[in-house]
C-alpha cells in the first residue's frame, strides 16, 4: 500500500481497536495517556479502553455524530472523542500544553504520511493533569505538516469531583463514513438523497431513511435521518440528544 504526504486537515470518528501511546508528565506537558483507534472505517471495532468511567450508551449510538465527554476528577480530567475525521492510516501522536486557564491537547501526525485508501475515523481517550485552579477549559488542536493549527473543539472543564459534560455535533465525515460501512439511511446518518456518498440511483427501491427515522435538513447541505420520538427517553445519546416539539430527535 502506497503512502503520500498528510492531508492538510482531520477528520473526527468513535472508538475503536486501540493503539496506546503515552503522553508523558515533563513539565509543562499535562497530558499522562493518550489512546487513539484504529480506522474505525475499516475495522469496524471500537476502542475498549476509555479513560472515563462514565456508563455510556453502545458505541453504534454515536455513530453519525461527533461527541465529546468529560470527567472531572480532584485534579485530573479524562476527556473521551467519539468520531474525529483524518487521513487513512495516520500514526497520530498527542501532546498536551497549559496556558492561562487552558489545557490544549495537539494532535500530530509525525512521519507526515497517510495510506492510499482514502478517509477514515477515530476515537481517542486523554487523561489531563489540572496544574492550576484556573484551568477552565481544554481545547482540541490538530497541527498539520502544512499550512495552521485548526481547533477540532472546546470544551469547559467540569467543576467539582465527578462532575461531567457531554457535547455532541453532527460528524462531517458522515457521508463517506456512512457508505464504507453501509450505515446510509440509519439513525443520525445521511439520508439516501442527493449526490453525495449516500446518495441512490433514481429508479431504486430503498427509501431515503429507515423505517422509524425522518429524513430533516439540520444545516446547509446536509440531511440527517432523525429519530421519530415521544420522549427523550426514545433518543440514542441521553444528554446529548432531546426530542423536540417536532416529535424528532435533535441536538
Amino acid at each position: 500500500m502506497g503512502e503520500r504526504r498528510a492531508w492538510p486537515w482531520i477528520w473526527v470518528g468513535a472508538l475503536y481497536a486501540a493503539a496506546s501511546c503515552t503522553g508523558g508528565t515533563d513539565t509543562g506537558n499535562p497530558l499522562t495517556d493518550f489512546d487513539i483507534s484504529k480506522c474505525k472505517s475499516k475495522s469496524g471495532e471500537a476502542l475498549a479502553d476509555q479513560r472515563s468511567a462514565l456508563t455510556l450508551p453502545a458505541a453504534e449510538r454515536y455513530h453519525g455524530l461527533t461527541c465529546y465527554l468529560a470527567e472531572r476528577s480532584e485534579d485530573s480530567v479524562a476527556l473521551s472523542v467519539y468520531n474525529i475525521a483524518g487521513g487513512c492510516g495516520v500514526d497520530w501522536d498527542a501532546k498536551g500544553r497549559e496556558r492561562a486557564g487552558e489545557l490544549d491537547v495537539v494532535l500530530t501526525n509525525p512521519s507526515c504520511t497517510v495510506a492510499r485508501c482514502g478517509g477514515c475515523v477515530y476515537d481517542a481517550a486523554f487523561s489531563l493533569e489540572l496544574g492550576t485552579s484556573t484551568d477552565e477549559s481544554v481545547e482540541l488542536i490538530e497541527h498539520p505538516c502544512e499550512g495552521d493549527p485548526r481547533t477540532l473543539g472546546a470544551w469547559d472543564v467540569p467543576q467539582g469531583d465527578g462532575a461531567t459534560t457531554l457535547h455532541c455535533t453532527f460528524s462531517r465525515a458522515a457521508g463517506e463514513d456512512a457508505s464504507k460501512l453501509g450505515l446510509c439511511g440509519q439513525e443520525n446518518q445521511p439520508c439516501r438523497v442527493g449526490n453525495g456518498p449516500c446518495a441512490i440511483d433514481p429508479g431504486a427501491a430503498a427509501s431515503a431513511c429507515d423505517d422509524g427515522l425522518s429524513c430533516t435538513e439540520v444545516s446547509e447541505h446536509d440531511s440527517r435521518c432523525l429519530k421519530q420520538c415521544s420522549s427523550d427517553d426514545d433518543c440514542a445519546v441521553p444528554g446529548a440528544l432531546r426530542c423536540r416539539d417536532d416529535g424528532l430527535c435533535r441536538l
